[in-house]
């Protein structure tokens, strides 16, 4: 027969306690700075991101509206919501190291795919001939007033 909640035992436990006296070693150290490091480089990003929304704005640049510099946004923060669900629940049924390593996988090659339209609009990718275009005729990614 099932139990209601409200009938629950509670259980008290010392591990607290116990995990509270243990000495700070390495271990500690290295995740301490392992966070450190993911909570600055996500940090930058976001930075980034809200730093140079005013810039592609701008019609000489990508000319994106308030909406569509709104959508980006929303839709780094709901990536990175259903991925942490998704790869926490994979993690936990498969193993920590192996999907550390894919999820890692996944940002290089995505982070790199965002460049190849740029280069291949710089090397002419959809036309025939395969000569690059000169430095002088393309547009640079980041306008003057910038560098």
């Amino acid at each position: 027969m099932a139990t209601s909640p409200s009938s629950a035992e509670t259980f008290e436990t010392l591990i607290p306690a116990r995990l509270d006296r243990l000495p700070w070693s390495r271990f500690h150290w290295l995740l301490v700075i392992g966070l450190g490091i993911t909570w600055v480089l996500d940090g930058l990003e976001v930075t980034l991101m809200g730093a140079i929304s005013a810039v592609l704005q701008r019609p000489d640049v990508l000319h994106f509206t308030g909406a569509q510099i709104g959508a980006i946004s929303s839709s780094y923060l709901a990536e990175a919501v259903i991925g942490s669900l998704v790869f926490g629940h994979l993690t936990d049924r498969y193993g920590r190291r192996m999907f550390f390593f894919v999820s890692l996988a996944i940002y290089l090659i995505a982070s790199a795919s965002r460049r190849l339209p740029g280069i291949c609009g710089a090397l002419r990718c959809s036309d025939s001939s395969p000569e690059p275009v000169s430095a002088a005729s393309t547009r640079p990614l980041i306008p003057p007033s910038m560098s």
